[in-house]
């Protein structure tokens, strides 16, 4: 029974290894695994996607959070998106999955147009990295992608197969 449930529903449909069916002798159907099956699903906790109260950092090897237009500052003050960013960023960082792994957390926007859309703020934090590094190179959003896509060996999307990488944060 636990098998069945946690493959069908413990990631959610964020890893392309849930099972999507099980095939089950009619004979242990009908001989109570249907009712368990029913009985164990509706004791699953399950919610919206933008309530962050279900968030796994374990559940995937790559997530990408948007929070809304409150928390993401676009329509809210900054001391909220702030908030936000000190309840949820620990939730990622004291997570036992991200020893290995990397927290970027950037806007999508600056606040001129220089450069076609501002100086866009980007963090990167990652038990990987020296503490403090900054990058004295210019990188912008494609250099973000180009970053993601040499970490998963994928190939280059349109205008990230020429933008900079973000190594040198972590050298």
């Amino acid at each position: 029974m636990t098998g069945i449930v946690r493959g069908a529903f413990e990631y959610q449909g964020q890893k392309c290894s849930a099972a999507s069916r099980a095939y089950i002798a009619r004979s242990l159907w009908d001989g109570g695994l249907r009712d368990q099956l029913v009985d164990t699903t509706k004791s699953i906790s399950y919610g919206d996607v933008t309530d962050f109260s279900h968030f796994d950092p374990t559940a995937a090897d790559f997530e990408m959070v948007i929070p809304n237009l409150c928390n993401d500052m676009h329509d809210c003050s900054v001391a909220t998106g702030d908030a936000f960013l000190r309840s949820f960023v620990p939730r990622i960082t004291d997570s036992p999955a991200f020893a290995d792994s990397v927290l970027f957390i950037t806007w999508d926007e600056g606040t001129s147009s220089e450069g076609g859309g501002g100086h866009v703020a980007l963090v990167a934090t990652s038990p990987l990295a020296p503490p403090g590094r900054t990058s004295g190179k210019a990188h912008d959003h494609y250099s973000l992608l180009h970053t993601i896509e040499e970490a998963w060996g994928l190939p280059c999307l349109s205008n990230a197969c020429g933008a900079n990488d973000l190594a040198d944060l972590f050298r």
